[in-house]
């Protein structure tokens, strides 16, 4: 997720001087380096906080306290979490940070296409968070919520790629069933989905008002809705959405 923000951050070189990135884990740490050939990968955590303005902890929620145990950050600094669950609250009795940013991004970020939830402490300011906002952007649309929100968010943007892709298997598997073969049946689905949403985008139609669009009395559409709403179709994703923001608060916790 780091790499991700990383690299929409990239878009605004007039705000982003330079990367210093850390990791365990040296797979990661190569990683960081394709997505830009001039990353510097420092020795500790530590060391990036220490020739960092801006430091994005992105780590487990079960591991933030192993990470910042005994870091110190340079006095201004600008803490911006990406941990679910993890609130500002327990951040500051972690860290001496001030400026505070929790955010909750998505994987769709890796191609510019995610969507960021984003709370900031009182001492952020309005410049400094419009600046956060701008470099995010390059990653997605960012919204700025109140904290509250943001284990919510988790549950439905965060988690909710993993619900639209067993969606997209799930379209995909039944094309399967009726004939079709697999590749056609991805892309076709895909470009179903893909389709669906730019749709709803560019009109700013209602999606019950586009449904009832394509379907028609006696028809295909209204036969296979049936079928959804017969297995629990809507209330499934309603409860993974709310189950998946019930974890994220107990992560926090």
């Amino acid at each position: 997720m780091a790499r991700a923000l990383v690299q929409g951050m990239m878009s605004r070189p007039e705000l982003l001087r330079e990367i210093n990135a850390f990791d365990i884990n040296e797979a990661a740490c190569e990683a960081f380096r394709n997505v830009s050939v001039t990353a510097k990968i420092r020795a500790s955590n530590q060391e990036v906080c220490d020739h960092s303005d801006l430091v994005v902890l992105a780590v487990k929620p079960q591991k933030f306290n192993e990470a910042f145990s005994a870091i110190r950050l340079k006095d201004d600094t600008i803490l911006l979490s990406v941990m679910a669950g993890v609130s500002i609250a327990q951040i500051k009795a972690q860290t001496n940070a001030m400026k505070i940013v929790r955010t909750m991004p998505n994987t769709p970020c890796l191609v510019g296409q995610g969507a960021i939830g984003l709370s900031a402490t009182e001492q952020m300011g309005s410049e400094a968070i419009e600046r956060i906002k701008s470099l995010l952007a390059g990653a997605g649309l960012v919204v700025e919520v109140e904290e509250k929100m943001l284990d919510a968010i988790t549950g439905l943007s965060g988690s909710g790629p993993a619900f639209v892709l067993e969606f997209l298997q799930a379209m995909t598997s039944g094309g399967i069933l009726a004939g079709i073969p697999q590749q056609l049946s991805q892309s076709l689905a895909l470009q179903t989905i893909v389709g669906t949403c730019e749709l709803v985008k560019q009109t700013q139609i209602h999606p019950a008002q586009l449904q009832e669009q394509v379907t028609s009395p006696g028809g295909t559409t209204i036969h296979g809705l049936h079928a959804l709403r017969n297995n629990a179709f809507k209330a499934s994703v309603e409860e993974a959405v709310l189950s998946a923001t019930r974890r994220a608060i107990e992560l926090g916790s």
